[in-house]
């Protein structure tokens, strides 16, 4: 998993792709010595399937070059082992329960 981390205006900002769960990720924070960020977006699978869905939800694009490396980690990323998809559709089954 590849992980990008770059500053927005006041914001520390972490993108990237996370191959077990087939999502791009990224993660908001107003101080990066912080428990929490205050938004975190990709930790459900293939949640964020396209970098596009990923800039409107965090509210801004994403510079061309850094993009491009996104990219090009999920298509390089290794694909989820067996033991990898068991967890994630176990993990999966476990916050869809009652829907």
């Amino acid at each position: 998993m590849g992980r990008h981390t770059f500053q927005h205006n006041d914001k520390t900002v972490v993108v990237g792709f996370d191959p077990p769960l087939e999502t791009f990720f990224a993660q908001v924070w107003n101080d990066p010595n912080d428990d929490e960020p205050i938004f975190d977006f990709g930790s459900f699978p293939a949640e964020w399937e396209s970098l596009d869905a990923l800039e409107f939800a965090l509210g801004f694009g994403l510079d061309p070059a850094l993009r491009a490396k996104l990219i090009e980690d999920k298509q390089n990323a290794p694909a989820p082992s067996a033991h990898q998809r068991r967890m994630v559709a176990w993990v999966d089954e476990q916050f869809n329960k009652g829907d």
